[in-house]
């Protein structure tokens, strides 16, 4: 019968990769064998982490815990200060830029996938006021939500207008309400 023995997880700094995961987990550090941090999963699979220059293409590993390795590895992440969410459908709070007509959300999402979108800090209450600010400048597009100092979003500038309107959108079923809305020029 065969059975699953290691895979190769690609990263931009395999040690640290591979610590934070065994971190995460409450695994033993990683071991170097040959040119790779292995990470070894106590049903005898190994993960072992290598460089690789260059984009690197999403991967998806699934781990079976218990709620107390589960409680654990949340607490592990929270006590580093680490930015954290989880949902895959995208019901996120988050920003978004796009420019109509030439760049739309489905062509954004099957060109650019989360290149335009970016989900905001947690510690934002989607029932409270949240002040947003939107900088665009030169060839960047910036926006940035409550009092962070860092955007939530930072990209290239799409299209080549220099002038038009500005549209504030709601997602679909999202309700909300704009206040003190200023439009200043840049300088």
């Amino acid at each position: 019968m065969a059975e699953l023995n290691h895979t190769i997880v690609w990263s931009s700094d395999q040690k640290a990769s591979a610590r934070f995961l065994a971190g995460v987990l409450g695994l033993p550090e990683p071991v170097r064998f040959s040119h790779f941090d292995v990470v070894q999963l106590p049903n005898g699979v190994s993960l072992d982490f290598a460089d690789h220059e260059g984009p690197i293409a999403p991967q998806h590993y699934a781990f079976l815990v218990s709620e107390e390795e589960f409680d654990a590895g949340f607490a592990w992440v929270k006590a580093r200060g680490l930015e954290f969410w989880a949902d895959p459908a995208r019901h996120q709070h988050a920003v978004q830029y796009m420019t109509l007509p030439d760049f739309d959300w489905p062509r954004l999402r099957e060109q650019f996938p989360e290149e335009f979108e970016n989900p905001v800090s947690a510690s934002l209450s989607p029932t409270d006021w949240v002040p947003l600010r939107v900088v665009v400048a030169a060839q960047r597009v910036q926006i940035f939500a409550g009092a962070d100092h860092a955007p939530a979003l930072d990209v290239r500038k799409l299209g080549t207008l220099s002038g038009g309107t500005i549209g504030l959108w709601l997602g679909n079923g999202s309700d909300g309400d704009f206040a003190n809305l200023r439009i200043t020029r840049t300088r």
